[in-house]
Parts: C-alpha cells; structure tokens; sequence
C-alpha cells in the first residue's frame, strides 16, 4: 500500500517585500524551504533576476502545500492524516512490529482475554505512523494488516493476517528477521534520503514486579546508537 498525498486546492499568492530574498520569502508565508522552493521556482518561471532574485511589484504564486495525505493501512477512521507541520520533511522511517504472521509472540491473559504481543505492538506501530506522517515524513510501514488498523478497543482480537510488505512470513525466526531487513534495505537502496532510522516495536509479558515501562536497544558499539536510544 502506498501513502497519498493530498494537495489543498486554492493557490496562495504575494509580493516580496524590499530586500527580502527567495528563502526569506517562503519563510515569511510559511513554507518549508527546502520542500518547496524548486516547485515555487517553476511554478514562477521567467520573473526572477539574477540568480533567482524576487522582482518587486510581482505576485507570486506559491505551491499547494499537502494537508493531507492518506494511508490505508491505519484503518478507515485514520486514514486521512492532516499534516501539521514540516518537522520531520526530508526524514524517512522504516517501522516494524515484533513478531506477526505465525508467531503471536508473548501471551498473555487478562480477564479471561488471551493477549498477543504482536496485535499490540503493530497498533502501536500504526499511531507512531500517524504521528510521523502528520509532521511530514515518509513512513514505510514494513508489518502490514490491512484489517486492523489502529484500534480503539480494550482488548485486541488476534489474527495471523500480517505480511511483511504483502509477503508471507515465515515462522523460523531467523528467516522471518532476514526478511525484515531485506523490506527494508531494498527501500533504502532506491531511496537513500538523508536521514533514514528503522524502529521496530515489542511489548513483553512480565509479572508486575519485573515490569519496565519502556527501553531501547542499540549495538554497542554504536554512539548513534546510543544517542537515539
């Protein structure tokens, strides 16, 4: 599944101010620059000075920004994300969550419930995409259940329909992680963007006194690593 982008319809238009530049331009009507200044440059072609210097006296007209982008996977009432801001633009996140397909991953029972780790982990997975998306970024979601989406329930059903981008998974773990990391490097290859990160989410089942809230893991020798852990 592909996200879509959502454009809004009415173009925004301006005159520069005395002295003010391209990117201070864009700025100043609340544009990202590096998102939009080689679409702003085309859209306005043929009144630049030199060096793409603004003409006083020009309207301008400026890109539709996105305001929405849609994807399918986080469920019909999530699917449209409203974009919030530029933050994250140029970013690109890889998200996978533990386990899925053949393997539940940890079980355990609440009020007669039986709950799989997976279940838990891929609607996490789904509201981390929200929130990435809705500040701009570009978000592969690598674990897909088109049935589920995020869910608001306060227990989750269980199934087996997760793929790994529309692949089967296998259940030999080591198979099912080399997987995983060729979804992903067969992304990165085609699109290598400046800052690349894969976050892969597990939840586990502990006894109440050997509970933690939250830990990251990073190899060790990794300062980067360590950083963002």
């Amino acid at each position: 599944m592909t996200c879509v982008l959502l454009m809004a319809q009415n173009p925004h238009t301006d005159t520069p101010q005395q002295g003010e530049g391209l990117g201070a331009f864009l700025l100043r009507n609340g544009y990202n620059v590096s998102k939009y200044k080689d679409e702003f440059i085309k859209l306005n072609a043929n009144h630049f000075g030199k060096d793409y210097g603004l003409l006083l006296g020009v309207k301008y007209i400026f890109p539709n920004k996105v305001d929405q982008v849609e994807e399918p996977l986080l469920g019909e009432a999530n699917k449209m994300v409203t974009v919030v801001d530029d933050l994250l633009y140029g970013a690109t996140y890889y998200l996978i969550s533990g386990h899925g397909g053949p393997d539940p991953g940890a079980i355990a029972k609440v009020n007669g419930n039986e709950l799989h780790e997976d279940e838990y982990a891929y609607d996490v997975v789904m509201r981390l995409a929200k929130c990435l998306l809705s500040h701009s970024a570009k978000v592969h979601i690598i674990i897909q259940d088109p049935n589920d989406g995020i869910r608001d329930d306060a227990y989750l059903s269980n199934d087996d329909h997760e793929t790994c981008n529309g692949a089967a998974i296998p259940l030999d773990q080591n198979e099912r992680l080399q997987q995983r990391c060729d979804a992903v490097n067969n992304f990165y290859k085609t699109e290598r963007t400046g800052y690349c990160r894969t976050v892969i989410v597990h939840l586990d089942s502990r006894t109440e006194s050997t509970r933690i809230d939250v830990f990251a893991y990073y190899f060790t020798k990794s300062k980067m690593g360590q950083r963002l852990g």
